[in-house]
C-alpha cells in the first residue's frame, strides 16, 4: 500500500469481481496472481495504448487521470483481450528484477573474495533476468558518496547506509567473478518486454535502472541453464 495507487484501488476491485476472479483460476502453480494479471494487462496496454484504460497509466500516458476512475475501463480492457491475458497468465511467470538490491551485495561479496583470496562464481536462480550477476559492474552510491567499480557505468544505484560504524569504501575492491549462472535469456525481446511490464507503472526510476542494466550488460558472460528452481535450492543447501 502506497506504492502504486493505481494497483491499490485495481486490486481491492478486483478481489470482488467474479469474472476478473475467474481468469486466474489456470496460472502456474507458485506464482502471485495479482502481479501475473496486472502485469499480462500492462503489457498489453503498452501494445495497445490507444485504449481508454492507457490514460490512467503513468508509463503509458504524461499525464494520467486519477487511479480512482480506472476500474471501468480496466474491466473493459481485460474483456477485450481476455484470450490474450489468459495466455499470458498461463505461460508467463512474475519475475524480480531489482538491480536496486546490488548496493547490498557487492560490499558483501567483496568480503567474501577478500577472505577467501580467489574469483566467484555466481549463480541466480529464477529472478532478475541475471541482471544481479553483473554486480561488479554498475556503479554506486552510498551515503552521497560515489563509488565506481570500473569507473565507467550508465548503471548508477544509490543506496542509504544505516550504520553506527563509518562505512569505508576503501575496504572494497574490484570483485572478479569466474562464472554467471542463470536460466532467463535478455536476448530475447519478448523476454525483455515481460520484465519491464511487471514493474508497477509509477516506478519510473525501477523501469530506467532495469533497461539501463539490460543495455549494458554483457550476456556472453551468462550461461544460461533450464532447470527446476526448487531442485537445485535444495541441492545448494545440501552442498
Amino acid at each position: 500500500m502506497g506504492s502504486s495507487r493505481l494497483y491499490e484501488v485495481l486490486a481491492r476491485e478486483v478481489a470482488q469481481h467474479e469474472w476478473l476472479l475467474s481468469l486466474c483460476e489456470n496460472i502456474l502453480k507458485g506464482q502471485l496472481v495479482p502481479n501475473l494479471l496486472f502485469a499480462a494487462v500492462h503489457e498489453l496496454l503498452i501494445q495497445h495504448s490507444a485504449d481508454e484504460l492507457a490514460t490512467y497509466y503513468p508509463s503509458v500516458t504524461k499525464y494520467p487521470k486519477q487511479a480512482e476512475d480506472v476500474f471501468p475501463s480496466f474491466l473493459a480492457f481485460c474483456h477485450t483481450y481476455e484470450s490474450e491475458i489468459r495466455h499470458r497468465l498461463k505461460t508467463r511467470r512474475v519475475l524480480t528484477n531489482e538491480v536496486q538490491r546490488c548496493p547490498y551485495l557487492y560490499p558483501i561479496f567483496s568480503k567474501i573474495q577478500q577472505q577467501k583470496k580467489r574469483s566467484l562464481g555466481l549463480l541466480e536462480i529464477g529472478t532478475s533476468a541475471g541482471l544481479q550477476l553483473f554486480v561488479d559492474q554498475y556503479a554506486y552510491e552510498y551515503n552521497g558518496v560515489s563509488f565506481n567499480p570500473i569507473n565507467a557505468s550508465s548503471v548508477n544505484i544509490s543506496a542509504a547506509v544505516e550504520s553506527d560504524e563509518p562505512f569505508r569504501l576503501e575496504a572494497t575492491r574490484p570483485l572478479e567473478i569466474g562464472t554467471r549462472l542463470n536460466n532467463v535469456d535478455l536476448t530475447d525481446e519478448a523476454e525483455r518486454s515481460w520484465l519491464n511490464v511487471l514493474i508497477w507503472p509509477e516506478h519510473e526510476t525501477r523501469r530506467q535502472l532495469l533497461q539501463a542494466a539490460m543495455n549494458e550488460v554483457n550476456l556472453n558472460k551468462v550461461t544460461l541453464i533450464e532447470g527446476d528452481g526448487e531442485v537445485t535450492r535444495t541441492r545448494i543447501a545440501c552442498t
